[in-house]
């Protein structure tokens, strides 16, 4: 989820794990905020964006976890 100042970043299957930065300061993204108490408006407010953004295009963790079992399972061959 990208907006003109920031990034929002998920990575899924084991890891997990999100970054967000604030491109403003930091454009070469090298330190997440994500955590940050400073950001938690933000935060909140990009992960809502990408819920509607999910729930318009039917997207779902379910769904991304079946792609990548798919795609990992294809690299095996």
């Amino acid at each position: 989820m990208r907006t003109d100042r920031y990034k929002l970043i998920h990575f899924y299957y084991d890891i997990d794990e999100w970054e967000l930065y604030d491109l403003e300061k930091d454009p070469s993204e090298m330190t997440s905020v994500y955590g940050n108490p400073e950001y938690a408006d933000v935060q909140a407010q990009l992960h809502k964006r990408l819920e509607e953004l999910r729930a318009q295009y039917g997207d779902s963790d379910e769904l991304q976890q079946q792609y990548l079992e798919t795609y990992l399972e294809r690299m095996k061959k």
